[in-house]
């Protein structure tokens, strides 16, 4: 290539957005909970979730972006799993297809159910429960699950 004419991702050009409008890189490092979707608002489902060789890099990737870019801005949010659900053993790790699922199931829930979007995408393996669900008490969407 020829000298001085690469750019780095601070350099490049960036699309514009409408007016008001808002980008949110979704990624369980942000300290920030998503309580609602707006639509108004593009959301980034953060793919980078290396614990160990590669941790934080999906947050700091976003901070990074919106820190160089004054035209684009972007904020940094997770999902509310730990609003909603205990865990126990499970990691929280999810992929990005069952994030996307999750949003658009909340979106057909009528923006209301973060709980039910997130019970009737992931697997049973994932053994997590509703805060306040006892083990015993069966969940509202186990039938029709695989």
């Amino acid at each position: 290539k020829e000298e001085g004419t690469e750019k780095d991702d601070s350099q490049q050009s960036q699309p514009k957005l409408r007016p008001n409008h808002q980008l949110v890189y979704l990624t369980g490092d942000s300290e920030n909970t998503l309580s609602t979707l707006d639509n108004n608002t593009t959301y980034i489902i953060g793919g980078i979730v290396d614990r160990n060789r590669l941790k934080r890099a999906a947050i700091e990737r976003a901070e990074a972006i919106g820190s160089n870019n004054s035209t684009l801005p972007i904020k940094t949010a997770r999902l509310p799993l730990d609003e909603h659900f205990d865990f126990k053993g499970s990691t929280r790790v999810l992929t990005c297809n069952h994030v996307f699922e999750i949003l658009l199931k909340y979106r057909e829930n009528g923006y209301k159910d973060w709980g039910g979007a997130v019970m009737s995408v992931l697997p049973d393996r994932k053994d997590i429960h509703e805060k306040g669900e006892t083990k015993d008490e069966p969940n509202k969407d186990e039938e029709g699950k695989s």
